[in-house]
């Protein structure tokens, strides 16, 4: 397979993120379900996203076995909205994230992801911050975003040392 070009990333320290939505745990093999997580949590999206309309995130954070993450799939919403009873809050707080743009179909973000992991990471694994209160990665879906087509406004965030 072709080395994934990765575009030089910016470094950037994001707002505290207040998130409501779904999360599952997943393995190697069962990672190919978060689409279907994502479908689940849809329609709860117009309700909730008052804060800002048109970005949704997907929150990797580490599993509680070596070969498993829990990943999260939410939008921003105020601290004391009114959630239903199948969805869950995190917080993100704000940090310096690595930054990274992806430009192709959303069913290819995991290519970009690895590369990411892979090469960036690989090469900066001392400036990675390894904190259990921080996701391992952060997908940034955009206003620019369509789910329809699934192209558009797309990044992947990589928490960096302060």
């Amino acid at each position: 397979m072709a080395k994934l070009q990765l575009e030089t990333s910016r470094i950037e320290t994001s707002q505290p993120l207040q998130l409501v939505g779904l999360q599952q745990d997943y393995n190697s093999k069962t990672r190919t379900e978060i689409p279907k997580q994502w479908e689940r949590f849809a329609p709860h999206i117009p309700a909730l996203s008052r804060k800002n309309i048109g970005v949704a995130y997907g929150v990797v954070l580490a599993g509680s076995e070596p070969d498993s993450i829990r990943y999260f799939c939410g939008v921003e919403t105020s601290e004391n909205a009114k959630i239903p009873a199948d969805l869950s809050r995190i917080n993100v707080p704000a940090y310096r994230f690595a930054k990274f743009s992806h430009h192709d179909h959303v069913s290819k973000l995991h290519e970009t992801e690895m590369a990411i992991m892979d090469n960036w990471v690989a090469e900066h694994r001392d400036q990675i911050a390894r904190d259990q209160k921080l996701p391992v990665m952060v997908e940034y879906y955009g206003p620019g975003f369509n789910p329809k087509t699934g192209m558009g406004d797309t990044e992947v965030w990589i928490p960096v040392k302060n």
